[in-house]
């Protein structure tokens, strides 16, 4: 279910030009610790990878997520996702 929730909580995070998107997969996926109900979480996202799609103008972005939660030392998850657009 958290990792469910990246998906709706990224374009809140940064905003990317496009007329398509294609998530391509997820890498490197890891569930560091429980999410009680209720918790206060926030994703983190960074930028770790960008280079040409293997289309005609075209992108691929591979991001680094991390959902942090209020109080925690350790994150629910850390991924690592893969993200293809398009012009």
């Amino acid at each position: 279910l958290m990792l469910s929730l990246a998906g709706t909580m990224l374009p809140t995070i940064y905003n990317v030009a496009y007329r398509r998107s294609l998530n391509v997969g997820v890498d490197r996926l890891r569930f560091v610790s429980p999410v009680p109900v209720g918790s206060a979480i926030r994703l983190s996202v960074k930028l770790q990878d960008c280079k040409p799609g293997n289309a005609p103008g075209s992108w691929r972005g591979t991001f680094g997520l991390e959902l942090e939660l209020k109080g925690a030392d350790k994150p629910g998850f850390a991924a690592q996702i893969l993200i293809q657009y398009f012009e």
